[in-house]
């Protein structure tokens, strides 16, 4: 991935921020989590999918989260994170560290939460399925074609998306 290219929000001259966002796809035998970041005109520029075993669907989207983080923290250690997904249960966990998650997801949610404390700063914000349709296309399209990692953003479902999310850097 570019570094350059997933610079994404810009504050001031020494502000940067980065957006992911993150879903998870279910199927009979098992899930898909996935991670995408877009630019602040909503343009895709980079997705990842990894296929895991069948868990609750907490479980899943905590760790769709922990993948979307754990990219994030491996090219933007220092970087300012902005997280989007439309888990309420996944965001408030992360956002509340008092809130009881249950225990299938609670170990995820403090790895997610350990990698957090490594950007400067970062926020978790709940949206909807509409502003999270990137995350939830590319997991349910890896899924169905059993791709993982790296996926291609020039895919024509992908590229036709364009989503504006609203939400201005903190």
């Amino acid at each position: 991935m570019d570094r350059k290219k997933c610079i994404i929000f810009m504050e001031s001259s020494t502000d940067w921020f980065i957006k992911f966002n993150f879903d998870v796809a279910v199927r009979r035998d098992f899930m898909v989590a996935a991670a995408t970041v877009s630019d602040h005109d909503g343009s895709l520029l980079w997705a990842t999918a990894k296929k895991l075993p069948l868990m609750d669907i907490n479980a899943g989207e905590a760790q769709a989260a922990l993948l979307a983080v754990e990219t994030a923290t491996r090219f933007y250690p220092s970087s300012k994170l902005i997280l989007e997904g439309d888990s309420l249960m996944t965001i408030t966990a992360l956002n509340n560290t008092q809130f009881c998650t249950e225990w299938s997801s609670s170990g995820i949610i403090a790895d997610v939460i350990f990698l957090l404390s490594s950007f400067s700063s970062w926020s978790a914000t709940k949206v909807s399925r509409s502003i999270n349709l990137r995350a939830h296309l590319v997991a349910k399209w890896a899924a169905s074609h059993n791709v993982y990692g790296s996926i291609p953003t020039s895919l024509p479902f992908l590229s036709a998306v364009r989503i504006k999310s609203g939400h201005d850097p903190p």
